[in-house]
């Protein structure tokens, strides 16, 4: 079994300023473990919850990873291990601006994502955490497509 990702394309308008600002297709990245995610959104940090709760109209890609079954169980250990750290509302600032100091604790989507896979030395791309995109990630070449999911409204 693969580590999955889930990519989404949401429509809100923060989704679309996030797809200007990366210029991508995406406007959020997480782990998908059956049907449930583990990702960092604003307003609630780094949680586990159901790949259905995305706010608004959107279409979920969802990737492969081929990895060990042993460097996949450590990603999740330390993906799990960061749930409940705070979203990095200045980080993003700071990806956008480059005026605001980013906070070590908290996340952003990508930026979380991209920080387990570099601590179990997993290299998606050639980005600092705190600079890579959704963009940057679906780019990966260890990326491989496996299926779409579309929400119901």
């Amino acid at each position: 079994m693969n580590l999955q990702i889930g990519l989404y394309q949401g429509t809100s308008f923060l989704d679309w300023l996030v797809r200007i600002f990366t210029r991508s297709k995406y406007s959020h990245v997480c782990f998908i473990s059956n049907d449930n995610k583990l990702e960092a959104i604003a307003g609630k940090g780094v949680r586990f919850a159901n790949i259905m709760s995305y706010d608004g109209k959107w279409k979920l890609d969802i990737y492969d990873i081929d990895i060990s079954e042993q460097k996949q169980a450590e990603i999740w250990v330390t993906a799990y291990k960061m749930i409940d750290k705070g979203y990095d509302y200045a980080g993003v600032a700071h990806f956008v601006f480059r005026l605001f100091k980013q906070d070590p604790q908290k996340y952003f989507c990508s930026e979380y994502f991209m920080d387990v896979c570099y601590r179990n030395k997993v290299v998606l791309c050639n980005k600092a955490v705190s600079e890579s995109t959704p963009n940057d990630i679906a780019k990966s070449k260890l990326l491989s497509y496996n299926k779409s999911i579309y929400s119901r409204r």
